[in-house]
């Protein structure tokens, strides 16, 4: 995991940039997806550590990806479960790319777990997805 001191990574939503929106600054790139980005990141104000969600600069002109990105975030935002980080905010970067910020969960990679064998059993962690997805089967909501 790269560490960011700013934002200047070639895949950075925010070249040169190391706060979003005046009040998040970008610390570590976690993961990177088809669809976008998302670090750790602090909310300069309050000390808090966060996760930023944030759609891939190319994408952020695509009308039917930026539906579906602020689709998952308003369904998301509607969760109240241990088993899902709560959305704390959302907007657009300076360069347009919507995002989101969820609560940080410190812990471990589940898939990481599963292929070492050290974590919870398939059937055991199957049991626990159904009860935030549940009340939103009927709402287009898609979980990954």
């Amino acid at each position: 995991m790269p560490e960011l001191s700013t934002a200047t990574t070639p895949n950075s939503p925010l070249p040169g940039r190391s706060v979003l929106a005046g009040k998040y600054a970008l610390e570590a790139l976690l993961a990177e997806g088809g669809m976008g980005l998302v670090y750790r990141g602090r909310h300069v104000e309050l000390d808090q550590p966060v996760a930023i969600k944030i759609v891939r600069p190319e994408l952020s002109l695509d009308e039917e990806a930026v539906a579906r990105f602020l689709n998952e975030a308003r369904a998301v935002a509607k969760l109240r479960s241990p088993y899902v980080a709560r959305v704390l905010d959302s907007g657009r970067a300076e360069n347009g790319a919507p995002y989101m910020v969820l609560e940080f969960l410190e812990g471990r990679d589940l898939r990481k777990l599963l292929d070492d064998g050290s974590g919870p059993s398939v059937d055991r962690s199957l049991i626990q997805i159904p009860e935030p997805t549940d009340r939103y089967r009927n709402r287009n909501a898609f979980f990954r």
